[in-house]
């Protein structure tokens, strides 16, 4: 058992089909699991998060919420989640920060452009994730092409022929990706 260590509860209702409400659970689990810290929060109801983010644990601490969609962190840090965990900030980092640092420091529109760069790699990685079990081969991928070999993806997710990953260079071509990247 490993009662000592922080427990973070996986928030991810789109993929598990699992409709909990989180404000209810922090409420209910905070008396019944004691090293409950927070979720990681990968629902795209920021409504829902924003209530979770008011609520107390036990020992009268916020609970922690880790944002989990990429494609709206910057929404998320502004309603006033202090982290996130993402698929695709490996892919960018320099664009993550430089947009979260722009909306500490009251630029907004700047924030809003650099989360878009964001939109369109979510969108691409998840369109060509379509039929292979998800967008992890688009992600590996993408490593590979900026220099950091992945492999292949394991059972029962499907590899990128070397057709698809033409294909997905081209889309990251033609939306400035790996120019980004370098930023």
């Amino acid at each position: 058992m490993a009662s000592g260590l922080p427990f973070y509860y996986y928030h991810i209702p789109d993929r598990t089909g699992i409709k909990l409400s989180m404000e209810e659970f922090l409420l209910k689990a905070r008396d019944v699991i004691p090293n409950l810290r927070g979720i990681k929060f990968s629902s795209k109801d920021l409504f829902e998060g924003s209530k979770c983010l008011r609520i107390k644990d036990s020992r009268g601490n916020n609970f922690d919420l880790l944002y989990g969609c990429d494609e709206q962190v910057i929404a998320a840090f502004a309603m006033g989640f202090q982290g996130a965990i993402g698929s695709t900030y490996s892919l960018m980092p320099g664009v993550y920060r430089r947009a979260r640092r722009a909306l500490e420091e009251g630029h907004v529109a700047e924030a809003r452009e650099l989360q878009y760069r964001s939109v369109r790699l979510v969108d691409i990685c998840f369109k060509f994730g379509q039929g292979m079990g998800g967008p992890l081969p688009a992600f590996k991928a993408i490593l590979s092409e900026l220099g950091i070999p992945m492999g292949s993806t394991r059972f029962p997710m499907a590899s990128m022929d070397q057709q698809m990953r033409a294909k997905l260079k081209d889309e990251l071509v033609q939306i400035g990706f790996f120019q980004w990247a370098q930023e």
